[in-house]
């Protein structure tokens, strides 16, 4: 004859309800984003969706900033990575925050933590960014003599591929059969 024992609920609250009200706001989901960012990287986002397509925008721009993909270090374009992440996060928090009827604790005269967060993001954002250069780059351009050469390559290789012939003349040797 074992009873049950259930947890003691404290009066007033609707059981089965979790706790509601100005001490439990609306989660802003930036530690599950944080998380599926780690765990998949640039997999966890649909390059498809307005979202993914923003942010390639965005990447792109930061890269042709910067003097093109050529022209970057693979830590330079690891940087980029991580500030596409960042920027990421930063715009889903500020998104979060724009709806927010307040963003400071009047009890508590204190802003919400989620304020300091964001703030924490937008620093490292800023960091990653001076860490990559603030200053626009020009592409690198091929010498006169490169380009020429270039040039020249290039139209040796269609004077020959207009010289060959268009497919290899075939055998008219057929396979003997095996019985």
């Amino acid at each position: 004859m074992s009873e049950e024992v259930t947890p003691k609920r404290r009066a007033g609250w609707p059981k089965g309800k979790h706790r509601q009200g100005p001490t439990h706001p609306h989660p802003h989901g930036l530690h599950k984003l944080k998380h599926t960012l780690e765990e998949l990287g640039s997999r966890a986002l649909d390059p498809n969706s307005p979202v993914g397509r923003e942010l390639a925008a965005w990447r792109a721009a930061l890269v042709a900033d910067l003097g093109g993909e050529e022209n970057l270090s693979t830590q330079q374009l690891a940087l980029v990575d991580l500030a596409v992440r960042d920027f990421l996060l930063l715009q889903s928090v500020d998104g979060w925050l724009f709806e927010q009827p307040k963003l400071v604790n009047a009890r508590k005269r204190a802003v919400f933590p989620v304020v300091v967060e964001r703030t924490k993001l937008a620093d490292g954002l800023t960091r990653r960014l001076q860490a990559l250069g603030l200053q626009r780059r020009a592409k690198r351009l091929p010498s006169l003599s490169e380009y020429v050469a270039a040039r020249d390559a290039e139209h040796a290789a269609a004077e020959a591929a207009q010289r060959a012939p268009a497919s290899p003349p075939k055998a008219d040797v057929e396979p003997d059969d095996v019985a």
